[in-house]
């Protein structure tokens, strides 16, 4: 599920532009600095370069991280491209013309070319969102809709990972890890319990120190959580079933934050 380890057919119409459309134009220089090259040492270099290119761009498509090394190989060949492009335009006579010519060059750069295809391609429906202009995925961990949370007396929270910075952005409480790969064993007790059934994950959570455990219902990681592990904590709690050890604390009127006090078994 992570993106950037995908191959492009697993990427959406915008990011494919953005892996493919680069590193194209890359070729395109290179392959004109070859053919305008004189010197055997020019064209070897240019030559070396061109399969430097060819590799690294179908690296960068099998693995959507590998498209920056992709587009570093590329630069080269983009700027003789570009400047090709700007001298035929100053070449014309017309004012207008040619300054006007001249400036659509910028649409021949990596970064121009990029956004005139993918601002094409996401030319149809907005995303879904609320009167603040945030998308509805994002609507549970805003400053604004966290205000309840954060007059909590400081404590650890227990989140998914995919909401724990905004936690700590937005309030004054610590989390037990976030989508940050570093912290691989808060990371891992969090997995384990909020896939885990009820009764297992209570041992986890409890064990953790953490006092309130907190979650945003319908965001993607507990759908994710919820879809593959349907007996699971996560499933329970998008139900509307908290087991009897999560106790509600309400928030204020329009913060639809889920949070839950831990209640820790007697000694």
């Amino acid at each position: 599920a992570v993106r950037e380890g995908l191959p492009i057919w697993d990427q959406k119409s915008d990011l494919q532009a953005i892996i493919l459309v680069p590193a194209l134009l890359g070729f395109a220089g290179s392959a004109l600095a070859l053919a305008r090259a004189r010197q055997p040492r020019e064209r070897e270099a240019w030559a070396c370069l061109i399969v430097m290119q060819i590799v690294a761009f179908a690296v960068s498509l099998s693995v959507m991280r590998a498209m920056a090394f992709a587009h570093l190989l590329a630069l080269p060949g983009n700027a003789v491209l570009v400047i090709a492009l700007m001298r035929q335009a100053q070449r014309l006579r017309l004012p207008p013309l040619r300054v006007l010519l001249t400036a659509s060059c910028v649409l021949a750069t990596p970064i121009g070319a990029s956004a005139i295809i993918t601002a094409l391609l996401n030319s149809g429906e907005p995303e879904a969102g609320n009167a603040s202009g945030v998308p509805d995925r994002f609507h549970c961990t805003t400053y604004a809709t966290l205000r309840g949370l954060d007059a909590l007396p400081p404590a650890l929270l227990f989140t998914p990972l995919d909401i724990g910075a905004h936690m700590l952005v937005y309030t004054r409480h610590s989390v037990m890890a976030t989508g940050h790969h570093r912290n691989a064993i808060g990371m891992k007790e969090v997995l384990q319990a909020f896939t885990a059934t009820p009764d297992a994950a209570r041992q986890i959570v409890t064990d953790s120190g953490a006092h309130y455990l907190v979650l945003c219902l319908g965001e993607n990681e507990i759908e994710r959580y919820r879809t593959l592990y349907p007996r699971s904590l996560s499933a329970a709690l998008a139900r509307g079933r908290p087991p009897a050890w999560l106790e509600p604390v309400p928030m204020r009127p329009g913060e639809p934050v889920k949070v839950y006090r831990i209640a820790r078994p007697a000694a």
